[in-house]
């Protein structure tokens, strides 16, 4: 569950355009974090990893 704001609530209501935040952050295309980064998967096996190699 999450909540908006009843600003948000009445443009979308509205069936105005709506711009939200992300869309202005990031262009389409383009990665939200940028470069190359682990999932948290990817971390805890390379830990584990390391942990059995010691």
């Amino acid at each position: 569950m999450f909540f908006v704001s009843e600003e948000f609530l009445r443009e979308y209501q509205g069936a105005d355009e709506i711009t939200q935040t992300i869309d202005e952050a990031v262009a389409d295309g383009e990665d939200l974090f940028g470069g190359d980064y682990m999932t948290k998967s990817e971390a805890n096996t390379g830990r584990r990893d390391d942990a059995s190699n010691e």
